[in-house]
């Protein structure tokens, strides 16, 4: 074999590699929601909240811009916002991402989590990057442990800022008359295979605990458990927070509507200002 024969086999052969690479890369990519799948949440028992990514036409916007019905291919589906958005219009094509859960009966879209390591699985650490200004800042932790193995922890780094565990003295919660430190507590008990929605559930103990303190809870599975308080910023900057659960985990910091973004005019069926009307979805 020629060494011109042995390079062209050679090239080849990384081509295939290389291609084989980038279908998997995409096929790992997270699938986008699908309307009729959203709807669906409304008959699941146990208040479970889930992230969505949604695309697809508005035919109906509430005047207050907090509701809306979004219809794609599989169908529609009407969405509470926990902040209204100004300037949506019936008939345009946007894209909406944050957390569903279902409330009084509807399903309402919430706060994204910066950091997002939800479900039944061993530990698991994922980070998210916020700009952040020099001050307090509102923080909640949402963890639940099924089975035994409880861990979780939570870290930052920033300007002037190596990466490290968030420290008691950077965290607050409004006391009386001012603020005090330590985290405000609220533990739950339940088997769930994902986040629950807490909102919806009694607690059945809290407090004030110094940090991110699991042995609170008083037990080691089939329990949830809610911190929320606040973060002081030493430094305006651009700050990156890791977090690592077993089980599932969320970490909110700041004011995070949903996302909701604007993709221009709508083509799908429905997709003019008189098109499908709330409760129609079906």
């Amino acid at each position: 074999m020629t060494i011109l024969s042995r390079l062209r086999d050679s090239l080849l052969r990384h081509a295939v590699v290389l291609v084989g690479c980038l279908a998997s890369a995409a096929g790992q990519e997270r699938a986008r929601d699908e309307a009729a799948g959203v709807r669906g949440l409304l008959k699941e028992n146990g208040g479970v909240s889930r992230g969505i990514d949604l695309r697809g036409d508005l035919t109906w916007v509430s005047p207050a811009g907090d509701a809306v019905v979004l219809q794609d291919d599989s169908g529609a589906v009407r969405l509470e916002l926990d902040r209204a958005q100004p300037g949506l219009v019936a008939g345009g094509r946007v894209s909406i991402a944050g957390i569903v859960r279902v409330a009084q009966g509807a399903l309402r879209c919430g706060p994204v989590p910066l950091v997002d390591v939800d479900g039944a699985h061993g530990l698991l650490e994922r980070a998210g990057a916020i700009h952040l200004d020099a001050g307090r800042h509102p923080l909640r932790v949402e963890y639940f442990q099924r089975d035994r193995g409880k861990q979780l922890a939570v870290g930052y780094e920033g300007p002037d800022l190596p990466r490290q565990p968030v420290p008691a003295g950077a965290l607050s919660h409004p006391g009386a008359p001012g603020r005090e430190e330590g985290l405000r507590y609220a533990i739950y008990e339940g088997s769930w295979d994902r986040l629950p929605v807490f909102g919806g559930l009694v607690p059945k103990a809290g407090g004030v605990v110094r940090d991110f303190d699991l042995s609170v809870a008083g037990r080691d599975e089939n329990f949830g458990i809610v911190f929320t308080g606040e973060l002081e910023i030493p430094r305006t900057g651009d700050y990156r927070f890791h977090l690592a659960s077993n089980d599932g985990g969320r970490l909110f910091v700041g004011e995070a509507p949903p996302v909701v973004t604007a993709l221009g005019s709508g083509g799908g069926p429905g997709s003019a200002a008189g098109g499908r009307r709330p409760g129609m979805d079906g």
